[in-house]
């Protein structure tokens, strides 16, 4: 439990970033829509994606961070946990 919130204080931290926010916002996503699925991912979702984010170079990746992120929210969305894309029923 611990661990879960670390990673999602690692999470939030890394989308309060400047650049990731924009690019989120180029998505579509706002940055509060994507603060508020964090809050929601299990604690198994949260492990999984910050341990691609550590496999990730230093200083590199925003990229690959941003489309993992919109990735799983594509995903919840499209199971029906969210509801972030009015694209995807």
């Amino acid at each position: 439990m611990e661990q879960a919130q670390l990673d999602r204080a690692a999470l939030l931290d890394a989308l309060s970033r400047g650049d990731l926010t924009d690019q989120l916002v180029l998505m579509g996503v706002s940055a509060e829509a994507a603060a508020e699925r964090v809050a929601r991912m299990t604690d198994a979702e949260l492990a999984a994606l910050n341990d691609r984010l550590s496999e990730l170079p230093a200083g590199a990746g925003a990229l690959e961070t941003i489309l993992a992120i919109f990735l799983i929210l594509i995903i919840t969305d499209s199971i029906g946990v969210t509801d972030i894309f009015p694209f995807i029923r």
